[in-house]
């Protein structure tokens, strides 16, 4: 049976019967999230390479510096997003 082109979605209600995992259901609360942030289509809308952090960028700067220090920070070329750990911003 093939499914692909299925645009339908469970209820909350029937997922929270079905999964009795929370960090599950927060997993797939975030990338719920993610998919409607990106299907938004923000001007300026970009993400770090390494993690889910989103930002807007007004500018032209070359650096995304992320903001998220506690799972990642690092700095990254927005062009060819490459970054290193030796890049990690200071917690």
């Amino acid at each position: 049976m093939d499914l692909s082109g299925c645009t339908s979605s469970y209820p909350r209600p029937a997922l929270e019967r079905c999964i009795r995992d929370k960090r599950l259901l927060n997993l797939l609360d975030k990338m719920q999230q993610r998919k409607d942030i990106i299907d938004a289509n923000i001007e300026g809308l970009e993400s770090c390479p390494f993690c889910d952090f989103m930002c807007i960028f007004e500018g032209d700067s070359k650096a995304f510096c992320c903001q998220d220090t506690e799972l990642c920070g690092i700095i990254s070329c927005r062009r060819c997003h490459l970054g290193s750990q030796a890049s990690r911003l200071r917690r």
